[in-house]
């Protein structure tokens, strides 16, 4: 009994100690617990300070591109409008200056604000200079020698091709190009006086106000905006390609003849050398127009969509584009600086070849893109190109090629209606090859370019109250953005001839360069 209550007296101490360090032992991660909650509350708070800090700067910056788009007339603001933007990709057509500068990852890798930042120390013609285009203003006329031809006579220019083009097309009408460089020059014209208060606040030791940030922000963005990303200018003076094309002799009166009658038919209205909604009708209605194949052959089942299949094509009439300019691929284009008169047009059909690089003297307005692309052609298409009113093919299996199939049916590429060229501008051409091979006593077999097919169609089209054509050489050098000559199965001379004739005989045409 004794020993048993002297075992239970000795157990209570025990039992006492115990509770206390199992008290200690808890409270040691209690204590660590509450250090933890206190970090994370701290850290909350701060978050929430940077996180509040951000909402009002980008409150602002809101409030900046809202003030800036509607002092624009909603030109920044139209998506639309935006996502037209075509110079904002890499250049693959390598110049000897952009091997010796920067090769084209390192300009997309690069931000943009570095790389407007070095723009700054180069010259731009194009976009840095005066943007505010005359009506009429005066530029270098085209050549009146004519190279690769010893025994041609000189070129007898139009007094029109000295002078720039009017514009035919109303602020509404105008291209994204046109619209951008209207908008950085309204801003332009603020940079000295917001300069001038930029001394006068750094002198004064005074705080900018919300109105003075807006107003600072405005030239920065549509710089930005109209800019892109551009890191770098192409080689003007770099060594061109030599050509393989023989020297040219000018054809015979007869062959002269021949152009002529089909540049006089192609005045008429009834002519269809674009697949019009005008046209598509005429076939609907059952009128032959003497082509092997019409309208239906851009379609996968070979049928006109709906009750009415002219719907899907372009309704276009005769002067409808304006003013237009048509840019092909040729090197004799560098170092000219014809960017802006390109630009000033209505209308300006264009390659999907290499723009960022080449902005000086071929220009950035694409409103009418040919789409060239094969799987081996590294230079065509890799820029993003967006057509600004209408893309071309060469043909429907290059469309059902590279097109996307959910546009098939509605007859559209990116968005964008399809301009189709019909076999009558290719029927001329093929004529006055054939009378040149006749009259020269040729024997070897040629074929056309499929840029002097297409000048041949806009001409005919009547689409355009002058076609102003850059990029055509009649010497068959290299192309603009690599060094690759024109076969010599192309009669390059014999081409050139023929756009020389529409220029003197008044058809409303002018070949630069």
């Amino acid at each position: 009994m004794s020993s048993s209550s002297s075992s239970s007296d000795s157990n209570k101490p025990k039992s006492h100690s115990q509770k206390q360090q199992q008290q200690r032992q808890q409270d040691q991660p209690i204590s660590r617990s509450s250090f933890a909650l206190l970090l994370i509350l701290i850290c909350s708070i701060v978050s929430l300070i940077f996180s509040k800090a951000a909402s009002i700067q980008s409150e602002q910056n809101r409030a900046s591109r809202s003030e800036l788009s509607k002092s624009a007339d909603d030109v920044l603001d139209d998506p639309a409008i935006m996502a037209s933007v075509d110079d904002d990709a890499i250049d693959q057509g390598m110049t000897s200056y952009e091997r010796a500068h920067k090769t084209p990852e390192e300009v997309a890798s690069e931000p943009v604000e570095q790389s407007l930042a070095e723009e700054e120390k180069e010259e731009h013609s194009d976009l840095d200079g005066d943007l505010d285009y005359h009506l009429d203003k005066a530029v270098k006329q085209p050549k009146s020698e004519v190279d690769n031809c010893k025994k041609c006579a000189p070129v007898k220019v139009p007094e029109m091709c000295s002078y720039q083009p009017k514009r035919m097309m109303d602020d509404e009408n105008q291209s994204v190009t046109m619209k951008k460089r209207k908008l950085l020059r309204k801003f332009s014209d603020k940079e000295e006086d917001e300069e001038k208060e930029d001394d006068d606040y750094s002198s004064s030791g005074s705080m900018y106000t919300n109105a003075d940030v807006v107003n600072r922000t405005k030239f920065t963005i549509g710089r930005k905006l109209l800019k892109g990303h551009q890191a770098f200018q192409t080689d003007r003076n770099r060594e061109l390609a030599k050509s393989r094309q023989p020297d040219f002799k000018p054809p015979t009166d007869k062959v002269r003849a021949v152009i002529l009658e089909h540049y006089k038919k192609w005045q008429g209205d009834s002519v269809c050398t674009m697949w019009t909604r005008a046209c598509v009708k005429r076939v609907l209605e059952g009128e032959d127009m003497g082509f092997k194949r019409g309208p239906e052959q851009y379609f996968k089942d070979k049928k006109l969509p709906g009750v009415d299949g002219s719907t899907v094509f372009p309704d276009l009439k005769r002067g409808e584009l304006g003013t237009c300019a048509l840019v092909a691929v040729a090197d004799n284009m560098l170092g000219q600086g014809r960017g802006p008169q390109i630009d000033n047009h209505d209308t300006v059909f264009r390659y999907n070849g290499p723009l960022k690089a080449y902005k000086k003297d071929i220009g950035v307005k694409g409103d009418v893109y040919y789409w060239k692309q094969r799987r081996d052609e590294q230079q065509y298409g890799v820029e993003g190109q967006k057509a600004n009113k209408y893309y071309m093919w060469k043909d429907a299996a290059k469309y059902f090629m590279f097109g996307d199939k959910k546009e098939f049916s509605h007859l559209t590429f990116r968005g964008k209606q399809l301009l189709w060229e019909t076999p009558l501008s290719a029927d001329m051409v093929g004529e006055v090859y054939g009378k040149y091979h006749e009259e020269m006593n040729i024997k070897t077999k040629h074929a056309s370019t499929g840029g002097f097919k297409l000048a041949m169609s806009v001409l005919a089209s009547g689409l355009c109250t002058r076609l102003d054509l850059y990029g055509f050489s009649s010497k068959g050098g290299g192309r603009y953005f690599k060094n690759a000559v024109v076969n010599t199965v192309h009669l390059i001379g014999l081409e050139h001839y023929a756009l020389r004739v529409a220029m003197e005989e008044g058809y409303g045409v002018c070949v630069y360069d």
